[in-house]
This record gives C-alpha cells, sequence and structure tokens, in this order.
C-alpha cells in the first residue's frame, strides 16, 4: 500500500499511474477528491492510512508538507518504511531564495525546512527512511505558474520513472537524497 498526496495531477497522478501500473495499491488524497492535506481531520486520515501502508509520497507543497512529514515520521518510528519528500532543486542552488519575506520565500523556506529536518532525521540512524527529491524544472502547471518560464523541463513520466526503482527496492537499498534534473 502506498499513500499519496496530490494524486490526481502533475507529479502525484505519475506517480499513481506508473505505481498502479506496477501492481501497487494507491491510497491518495488531493483537493480534486475532497481532501485538504491542510486540514487536520484530512492529515488524520493520512496518519491512519499510513498503519496499512509501506510508502509515503509526500507530494502536496505548502505549509502542510512539513507537518506531514513530522507526523508520518513520527507515527513510524521503529518501522522500516519510506517516505518520499519530494522537494526543489532550486532550493539546493539558490538558499538567498528563503530571506526575500514575498510568498516565492515562504515556499523555499518551507522546503528548505523540510530538508534540514530530513537530513538531522537520517542522523539518527532511526526509521522510516526519508528520501528527499530535489528535481529541477519539471513539465508541470507549477513551472508555468513560477513566471520564469523555464525552457529545459523534464517530462514527469521521465522523473517518476527515474524514482519508482528506489521506491519499490527501498527494503534492499535507498538513497537519502536525489538531484534530478536535465543534463
Amino acid at each position: 500500500n502506498i499513500v499519496i498526496t496530490g494524486h490526481m495531477g502533475g507529479i502525484g497522478l505519475e506517480f499513481a499511474t506508473q505505481l498502479r501500473n506496477a501492481g501497487h495499491v494507491i491510497h491518495g488524497y488531493d483537493l480534486l477528491n475532497g481532501y485538504n492535506v491542510v486540514d487536520s481531520h484530512t492529515q488524520d486520515l493520512i496518519i491512519e492510512q499510513l498503519k496499512s501502508s509501506d510508502v509515503f509520497i509526500n507530494n502536496v507543497y505548502g505549509e502542510s508538507q512539513l507537518e506531514l512529514l513530522k507526523k508520518a515520521t513520527a507515527s513510524w518510528s521503529g518501522f522500516k518504511k519510506l517516505i518520499v519528500n519530494m522537494n526543489s532543486k532550486k532550493v539546493l542552488k539558490d538558499p538567498s531564495l528563503i530571506v526575500s519575506g514575498t510568498q516565492e520565500s515562504k515556499y523555499y523556506t518551507e522546503k528548505m525546512n523540510q530538508m534540514v529536518f530530513a537530513r538531522q532525521h537520517a542522523n539518527t540512524k532511526k526509521t522510516p527512511l526519508i528520501m528527499s527529491v530535489f528535481p529541477g524544472w519539471i513539465d508541470t502547471n507549477a513551472a508555468d505558474m513560477s513566471g520564469e518560464n523555464p525552457t529545459d523541463r523534464m517530462k514527469v513520466s521521465t522523473l517518476v520513472k527515474t524514482i519508482v526503482p528506489y521506491i519499490e527496492d527501498f527494503s534492499e537499498f535507498y538513497l537519502q537524497e536525489m538531484v534530478i534534473d536535465l543534463s
């Protein structure tokens, strides 16, 4: 069983499609199917679903992503489970983004806090495992809304196809951090 936030569009939809096609059972939480992950009731439902799942793809961005990352980590403490936390390569490339006081800086501050939390957790050598994924520009609506008009965008299917083997084999090995971009 795999839990995915934001499974009805963009990267989350592609994860749901590829993993379902590989025979996995998907439990999705998205605004489009009535679940607002900012809502504490929805977060409680997600944490409850994690009890019978092995993988959590924390894909919905925003303030709730860090909160869900912390709750999932606490819920799975001591269990060999995998959290895939979708982040942004831009956080690694330009930390100055977090100090500008704009809406964009709030987004990148949240992403930076997720990275710090995941790294601190990894240093404890405790489970669950957290794999932070830092993609470059992906061909999604988020890239369109950025106002930057990136020309080189990775296809969503390529991004997810790169990550899925690490999800399926996490009991054998896992990557703590994965930076994915076009060469």
